[in-house]
C-alpha cells in the first residue's frame, strides 16, 4: 500500500517527537513548509526537500515516499501493450535495449 508523503513525513517526526519547526530547522526548510508537507498541500516536494528528509531520519528516499519495491517496478504487461503502438523505428530500438539489458544480467548471474 503506498503512503503519501505527509503521512509518512508526519509518523517519522512524532515517532521522534520532533516538532515541524526542528524538522524544518533540521533540513533549512521554514515550519510552514513541514506544515505544508504533511497536509499534502504541496503537489511535489523537490527532490532535494526529500532527499533532506530522508536523510533526517535515516531512511531512504523510497521510505519517506512510501514507496515499496514492488511499486517501483513496472506493470510489464501494460508496458508491452504499450510498447506495441511504437513506431518501427522505436520497436527496432527498445528491442535493442532489451537484448542489451538481457545479456547484461546473464553476465550478473555467471
Amino acid at each position: 500500500m503506498k503512503v503519501r508523503l505527509g503521512a509518512k513525513l508526519r509518523e517519522l517526526r512524532e515517532g521522534r517527537g520532533e516538532t515541524q519547526r526542528e524538522v524544518g530547522n533540521a533540513i533549512g526548510v521554514s515550519r510552514y513548509m513541514i506544515i505544508r508537507l504533511e497536509r499534502g498541500q504541496f503537489k511535489r516536494a523537490t527532490s532535494t526537500v526529500v532527499a533532506r528528509l530522508a536523510d533526517h531520519f535515516g531512511v531512504s528516499v523510497e521510505e519517506i515516499l512510501g514507496e515499496s519495491p514492488d511499486d517501483l517496478v513496472p506493470d510489464v504487461e501494460s508496458m508491452l501493450r504499450r510498447a506495441g503502438r511504437l513506431d518501427a523505428r522505436d520497436r527496432v530500438l527498445l528491442d535493442r535495449i532489451i537484448r542489451l539489458m538481457v545479456e547484461m544480467q546473464a553476465s550478473r548471474d555467471d
